[in-house]
């Protein structure tokens, strides 16, 4: 995820915005265009992870028109955008050696290494694409342990598409085989376990039980 640190314009604090202060997060700040000043608008910290030009940028305009933009919100998109390079130059590469490569890449401005104003430096597209960088198969900004492995399986049916030739994943979307506790189920569906039918036999009885008696209740005020 690509996010930027935030505006001093538009905050009413020197907080780096969320979610770009999220451990694992690339936080963007921004320079002065074609410089390799902080922009005197854009919120700096110590999560700041890269930065990039803000100032004198183009932007989309509808209907049909561009105007001039500046802010971190613009910046952002700059180092998203080298991140789809660096995706489309290597699909096979994982999403933390995608980060690792833009941080191992980046033109170091500022004090020597990674510092709260810069963070890691000037996002550099042609060397993300270009230079030779180990893999790590890991995001260097994560600093804390993963919460789990999302394993959700195949949708329903999907193996038997596959099964029978019609390619009912063409596109790759479908995930990995594995085992997991989570687990769907058809509609209608006969593996529905004993003690849950049970106990949703007696939540129904017990609410009908409770009707008819308030409804004698009633009636009973009601004669008297």
């Amino acid at each position: 995820m690509v996010a930027c640190t935030g505006n001093l314009a538009t905050s009413s604090t020197t907080k780096v915005w969320y979610p770009a202060r999220e451990p694992g997060v690339v936080a963007v700040a921004g320079l002065e265009r074609d410089s390799a000043n902080i922009w005197s608008g854009s919120i700096t910290g110590h999560a700041t992870v890269l930065t990039a030009p803000a100032t004198a940028l183009l932007g989309a305009r509808p209907p049909d028109g561009y105007w001039r933009v500046q802010g971190t919100s613009f910046a952002a998109p700059l180092v998203a955008a080298t991140a789809a390079l660096v995706r489309a130059r290597f699909p096979q590469m994982s999403a933390g050696d995608v980060v690792n490569r833009l941080l191992s890449t980046a033109k170091d401005i500022g004090p020597l290494g990674r510092d709260d104003r810069f963070g890691y430096g000037l996002v550099n597209p042609v060397a993300a694409l270009t230079t030779d960088v180990p893999a790590i198969n890991r995001n260097p900004l994560d600093d804390q342990s993963s919460p789990g492995v999302v394993g959700f399986g195949p949708a329903p049916g999907a193996e038997d598409a596959q099964a029978a030739g019609t390619g009912g994943d063409p596109l790759g979307f479908t995930a990995p085989h594995q085992q997991t506790r989570w687990a769907a189920q058809p509609a209608g569906s006969q593996q529905d376990p004993a003690p849950e039918r049970f106990w949703t036999g007696m939540a129904v009885f017990v609410a009908l039980l409770t009707g008819a008696a308030l409804m004698v209740r009633r009636f009973r005020q009601w004669r008297r």
